[in-house]
């Protein structure tokens, strides 16, 4: 039998023959430091879409460091030893606007260490966000409906401010989180022909300054948001399948167009979009 030294490193055994020496068999670079968490920050205002982690002992690759807050999965974007991108929003089941503690683990090596002392840092807090808004304008009278995609709109502490001269509220009719949609109130006061309001989706355990310094969007008030034709053209159609172009304003977007009667049958106008009708009767 051979004698010797055995030697177990991860699985891997290598015998050392008794008698002899040998230096530099193994080099630090095979050992991996404990995984440890030393600081959580999120990149954009009140977004959970661009979570930065900042530790020690991550894997290179992306997908073996397993982030979640609470019971949700951060996707992690990119990665080195380093430092951590994961996005919450990435995940089809998502955080509303409530603490949540960070948990972490790298493949092969177990949980990190969350060196962080502070209870408030170890975690995140996922505010509405907000991408677009339609219509993007209405009636000084108000009663607009208008339709707010983002995310994070389900809780019911979300409320939706109209900055304009004096805060106003949007009166909500349904919410998912996905979308909302609300009742725009009246104009105060009018100032001009039309006035541009500064709608912000907060939730309530949100600071104001953090509310109204996240991306907004806008919505103007005009006059009037009755239709306009400018122009039609052919003035005069066949009694056949035709087309006719109708010009004006507030119109709408195509995906929302507005609908007009020409006798028995209707067309669907948008500005400047020609579309083709039935025959008349």
């Amino acid at each position: 039998m051979q004698s010797g030294i055995l030697l177990s490193i991860k699985g891997i055994v290598v015998q050392l023959p008794s008698g002899r020496k040998k230096r530099d068999i193994f080099s630090n670079n095979f050992l991996t430091p404990t995984s440890s968490v030393e600081v959580i920050g999120i990149n954009n205002v009140a977004s959970c879409s661009s979570i930065h982690i900042i530790g020690i002992g991550f894997s290179t690759t992306a997908e073996n460091n397993i982030v979640k807050f609470g019971d949700f999965l951060c996707v992690v974007t990119s990665a080195n030893s380093l430092e951590i991108y994961c996005d919450l929003n990435r995940n089809p089941v998502r955080p509303t606007a409530m603490r949540l503690p960070i948990t972490l683990s790298v493949v092969d090596f177990g949980n990190a260490n969350i060196d962080i002392t502070q209870v408030a840092d170890q975690s995140v807090i996922c505010f509405p966000e907000t991408q677009t808004i339609s219509p993007k304008y209405g009636s000084i009278a108000g009663g607009t409906t208008v339709n707010i995609i983002g995310f994070n709109l389900n809780l019911p502490t979300t409320n939706v401010y109209i900055n304009f001269n004096k805060l106003l509220i949007c009166r909500k009719v349904s919410q998912s989180f996905y979308n909302l949609l609300c009742v725009m109130p009246p104009l105060p006061s009018i100032s001009s022909q039309q006035s541009s309001a500064i709608i912000s989706v907060c939730d309530d355990s949100e600071s104001q300054d953090n509310c109204f310094n996240k991306p907004f969007l806008n919505f103007d008030y005009q006059m009037s948001s009755t239709p306009e034709i400018i122009s039609i053209a052919p003035t005069t159609i066949q009694t056949s399948r035709s087309s006719i172009q109708i010009s004006g304003k507030k119109f709408g977007d195509v995906s929302n167009s507005s609908l007009y009667f020409i006798k028995a049958d209707n067309i669907i106008v948008s500005n400047n979009l020609e579309l083709p009708f039935g025959a008349l009767a």
